[in-house]
């Protein structure tokens, strides 16, 4: 054989052992070699001599002699007090070694008879070591946002914030650093029993809003977003440095069973169709907050092999008592909320079957608030005509001539509501105090999922099915569906793969409503009718969810009010080099956006949807004017969601320039038969044809192993006629005269957003890295004429657009031992 590539063999070996000071490599390994390490690390330990002219000669075949003398050499090593091997594997890989060599070792006076003394003290020793691993890793972060608006920025002379349309959250100025380690044991107690534990400490300084949003995604029990720190948020505070260390999670595990208990943060076997944990806010990352309680998961044969979990954990849930809506007042939470339940999973050779159970509620703090309501915070009245729930006239109350027990309504309602909402469910109190009053919920959810590979065609299954309780004290119950059956298919060698799926998602599915934590920060909330005085995330591009609240399951796959297909094209071209994505989705709205409860109870008129409804876009259509039984939808034409991308990317090989382009769009859309000219503001309201488009090029370039360089360009477009996405994008007070049958469905936003960047990785050492990004952001409206983005639609006059521009730095190092 040749020698590189026994050197290779041999060198896998013995790189656990302690390393040597470097020594000057063989003149005569090329530089490119893949074998080059292996062969310096050996030299430098002295298990390698070369020639006497002091080469290699690497492209000589190697004898059994000069192979016999660099295992002497190591086996000289191993007798020195301190050497080991990391383990029993490695051992084992050098004992077939000694073995074929016997007789060369032999005749070099090595006593192979006496080696097995030597490898059972090894042995002991690297059991030893097993018992007891550690690892952890480090991460850091430093972003810096200089930004500065101009123009007609909602009505103010200045701002400092504004919506990032690329990603869904707002863009706050300022600077923070923030610093996540994590510390982990792991111990074989027996050869029964083995144990861990994870310690998180988080770092924060500077901005906190800056810090939640863009730093590093802080530990489950640091974590803005779990509710899970006191630190507070009103403006005097919010620069205020804080650090923390915490038991992030503690596990045991039976080893012959598989038996593990997790107890603190942990991952749940849960389909995504069923339970996902909270979406997390950071844009760095992860997708979910994951979950805090804890988890039972093993395996065992029912039937056929199958892995189980049972899991109880904490929902993050920061709704606060409005009542206290001022800087300065703590939050407070009615409600404690939980889940808990579990999944059955049989594996088979091409596929598996998963069964789900899953409770989650609301239960009661102690003295909690006045009124022990929950009041979902209602950000400048966009959720108020598309989450307009009512009590159907069985569950109502608080209204004359009804003697149903308060305590019995399908939701929450005082008598401020009745007076202010006429029955609806939501209190209006002016811009700044909307919120929905439900509480306390629950919900049932039980799922079905599999999949199986019939080898190249596979299939997939989602199935579930909710009941949910806007007031567990009431006995209204509204059940609703989830479904998604897939197709795939690996052709060409499994060069060209195939997708498609249909699902359909009930408006009544999985409808129980969580919030963010609402923020009091006096330096926005002080500009009158600003609309980001809160952390707001909108679920962009798809606007799947409500901006500032979480569902149970993942709404970016399972969409509420959703049916239609999804359909993607994968292949792979020149190797692993190129690729080409495809990607169609269509899908159509189950019910229409027509209020579904309508009657007069009382004196008093009752109109809107059932509790449990949810519409994350397509907002109630208008109605004739009437009210309560005389109320009528005037028309109930449904939206439509159609999305197209396109994804290529390419290694160029000479130069090992990677490029990646990708372009997205989606149009939303629904038609309205009403006539502009008699009834403008109707058309106004129903009328919806809204674009948002993505296009991104990105270019890598690796000047070497350690250094890469990073550019591109981002740019996002959101332009058309939406009712509700340009009163919030444009600012409170920007579309509330009525318009006139000339622009009832001209577009009213057009905004831009682009973001060319420059960066680099850099690899400081085998477990090290440093990275820095550096933004140049520009969000500017592109509408012209008196209807627009920042424009009144009933106005002549032509303000100045409006333009929000800066920079954003990032620098990140991460290390993992």
């Amino acid at each position: 054989m040749k020698k590189f590539a026994w050197l290779l063999a041999i060198a896998m070996v013995f790189t656990m052992l302690a390393p040597a000071a470097a020594a000057p490599l063989f003149p005569d390994v090329p530089a490119e070699h893949w074998a080059r390490d292996a062969v310096a690390s050996l030299a430098a330990q002295g298990i390698l001599e070369g020639y006497p002219d002091g080469t290699f000669k690497g492209d000589r075949a190697a004898t059994r002699w000069e192979m016999a003398m660099c295992v002497a050499r190591l086996l000289a090593k191993m007798e020195q007090e301190h050497a080991t091997f990391a383990t029993k594997a490695d051992l084992e890989e050098l004992q077939k070694l000694v073995n074929s060599l016997k007789d060369e070792l032999a005749a070099l006076g090595v006593r192979v008879g006496n080696l097995e003394d030597s490898v059972g003290k090894l042995d002991k020793r690297v059991t030893d070591l097993e018992r007891i691993r550690f690892y952890g890793s480090f991460d850091s972060i430093y972003v810096s946002n200089g930004f500065k608006a101009t123009g007609n920025n909602q009505g103010q002379s200045t701002s400092y914030y504004a919506a990032d349309i690329m990603s869904g959250r707002t863009y706050f100025v300022g600077t923070g650093f923030t610093m996540k380690a994590v510390f982990g044991v792991r111990a074989k107690v027996s050869d029964e029993l083995s144990a861990g534990l994870e310690l998180a400490a988080y770092v924060s300084n500077g901005d906190d809003f800056v810090n939640d949003l863009y730093g590093v995604s802080a530990p489950y029990m640091n974590n803005f977003f779990t509710q899970r720190t006191n630190v507070s948020y009103d403006s005097n505070t919010a620069m205020t440095p804080w650090t923390r260390v915490n038991l992030d999670n503690f596990w045991l595990k039976h080893n012959p069973s598989g038996l593990k208990l997790v107890v603190g943060s942990y991952d749940s076997m849960f389909s995504s169709v069923m339970y996902a944990s909270p979406v997390n806010p950071n844009v760095n990352g992860p997708k979910f907050l994951g979950n805090y309680g804890f988890q039972v998961t093993g395996n065992t044969r029912l039937f056929s092999p199958m892995d189980y979990e049972v899991m109880y954990t904490y929902l993050p849930d920061g709704n606060k008592d409005l009542t206290a809506n001022i800087p300065g007042v703590t939050p407070v939470c009615p409600y404690d909320s939980k889940a808990m339940g579990f999944n059955l999973k049989w594996n088979f050779d091409k596929g598996m079957i998963k069964i789900g159970f899953l409770r989650a509620l609301n239960e009661r703090r102690n003295g909690a608030v006045s009124g022990d309501v929950y009041n979902i915070y209602d950000q400048n009245g966009i959720f108020t005509p598309i989450m307009h729930w009512v009590n159907p006239a069985e569950y109502n109350a608080s209204i004359a001539a009804n003697n149903l027990d308060p305590n019995k309504q399908a939701v929450q309602m005082s008598a401020a509501s009745i007076a202010n909402a006429a029955g609806m469910s939501y209190v209006s109190g002016g811009i700044g105090t909307e919120y929905f009053r439900v509480g306390p919920q629950g919900l049932y959810n039980l799922g079905l999922s599999g999949d199986y590979n019939f080898d190249p065609i596979r299939f997939s299954v989602d199935l579930a099915s909710s009941t949910y309780r806007p007031n567990t004290n009431a006995d209204y119950k509204k059940a609703g569906t989830a479904f998604k059956v897939g197709l795939g298919a690996a052709l060409m060698g499994g060069q060209l793969d195939l997708a498609l799926d249909y699902l359909s998602t009930s408006p009544y599915y999985n409808p129980m409503i969580f919030q963010y934590p609402f923020v009091n920060d006096t330096r926005i909330g002080t500009m009158t009718g600003n609309p980001y005085n809160n952390i707001f995330y909108f679920r962009l591009p798809a606007f799947s969810y409500f901006p500032n609240l979480w569902q149970l399951s993942d709404s970016e796959i399972y969409p509420n009010n959703r049916e239609g297909f999804r359909f993607k094209a994968d292949y792979k071209f020149a190797g692993e080099d190129g690729n080409v994505c495809l990607k169609y989705d269509a899908f159509g709205q189950v019910d229409p956006s027509a209020p579904n409860v309508q009657y007069t109870q009382g004196g008093v008129s009752v109109v809107g949807f059932e509790p449990g409804f949810i519409e994350p876009f397509f907002h109630e259509v208008a109605g004739n004017g009437s009210s309560g039984a005389n109320y009528r939808a005037l028309e109930e034409n449904k939206g439509k969601v159609n999305h197209f991308g396109l994804d290529i990317g390419y290694k160029f090989k000479g130069a090992g320039l990677r490029a990646d382009l990708n372009y997205h769009n989606y149009n939303f859309k629904r038609d309205t038969d009403l006539n502009a000219t008699t009834n403008a503001s109707a058309v106004y309201q129903n009328y919806i044809n809204f674009k948002y488009d993505t296009l991104a090029l990105k270019l890598a370039y690796p000047f070497n192993e350690r250094f890469c360089l990073r550019a591109g360009f981002e740019q996002a477009t959101m332009k058309g006629h939406h009712a509700l996405m340009g009163q919030y994008f444009s600012g409170i007070g920007g579309y509330t005269a009525s318009p006139t049958a000339a622009n009832a469905e001209a577009d009213n936003m057009n905004l831009v957003q682009s973001v060319p960047y420059l960066g680099f990785d850099y690899k400081l050492s085998k477990s090290t890295t440093w990275g820095l990004n550096l933004n140049f952001i520009s969000l500017n409206d592109k509408s012209d004429g008196a209807v627009g983005s920042y424009r009144n639609p009933s106005s002549s006059s032509v303000t100045d657009p409006f333009k929000y521009s800066g920079t954003q730095l990032f620098t990140e190092v991460k290390v993992a031992f």
